[in-house]
């Protein structure tokens, strides 16, 4: 792995803040936040991403390029005709390997011009060179963020840049993944559980922004989603519907009804 200038990490560093301040947004906010930084980190003529849901055979892509997505929507039969026509994917679903790669990695221009895919879905948009990373958010979905070129080649330097990026964009999909649990049926995300329960716990917003390495205003935000989306007015109410959906409360209250009875 190439190294990194000073300059490089700060820039890392000052994207992570940004996409950790709008965790608590809409989806589009946080893909405009994530598309904007990267193409700041890796100079790209386009970002994408792209979720793929392999036991459903659906992509959903989200580009900077608005060309993109209505194109992949449309064409989704004939994508996954020519899935195995990609030098990445398929390398990705053969090996495992999630780590940054580039299309030059597995194919010169030559042959990928040869390719269906490219005359199909790369060359209409401008892709003669691709970088991207994946992450896996179940067994049978993953997201692929990714950028593209039409002129220049991607550097160690670029492959770099992405594979550090990697592991925190991972954790913040995942936190917004829909969770198993007791909350079932609120539409909280993972990270909205997390600070419901630290509610419940009696932690302030300082304290549960300690707790999770987040700014007391991240805090404030996913507390206005939570109350909206509990329909309830404060974090007292909040604490009162949370208790009422833990395991031990209802566990507690079969026994109570169960000992009245007897």
């Amino acid at each position: 792995m190439a190294s990194l200038r000073r300059s490089d990490v700060s820039a890392l560093l000052d994207f992570l803040d940004d996409v950790e301040s709008v965790s608590a947004e809409s989806d589009e906010t946080v893909t405009e936040t994530l598309f904007t930084g990267v193409a700041k980190l890796v100079p790209s003529d386009t970002v994408w991403r792209a979720e793929c849901d392999y036991g459903r055979h659906r992509t959903e892509m989200l580009s900077s390029d608005p060309r993109l997505g209505p194109v992949y929507e449309a064409q989704q039969e004939r994508w996954w005709q020519l899935y195995e026509e990609h030098p990445i994917l398929s390398y990705r679903d053969r090996t495992g390997d999630e780590r940054a790669v580039t299309l030059s990695d597995f194919t010169g221009r030559r042959l990928l011009r040869r390719l269906a895919i490219y005359d199909e879905f790369f060359h209409p948009f401008g892709v003669e060179y691709s970088l991207s990373i994946r992450m896996r958010t179940s067994s049978a979905r993953t997201v692929d963020v990714g950028c593209t070129r039409v002129a220049k080649d991607f550097s160690h330097r670029d492959r770099s840049a992405l594979d550090v990026l990697r592991p925190s964009l991972a954790h913040l999909l995942r936190l917004r993944e829909p969770p198993d649990s007791g909350f079932t049926g609120a539409g909280l995300t993972r990270r909205e559980e997390e600070v419901l329960r630290l509610i419940s716990a009696g932690l302030s917003n300082a304290g549960i922004a300690a707790a999770l390495f987040v700014a007391p205003g991240t805090v404030k935000k996913h507390l206005d989603h939570i109350y909206e989306k509990l329909n309830v007015a404060n974090r007292t109410q909040a604490a009162a519907w949370a208790l009422s959906k833990s395991p031990s409360r209802s566990t507690a209250s079969s026994t109570s009804v169960a000992a009245s009875r007897a």
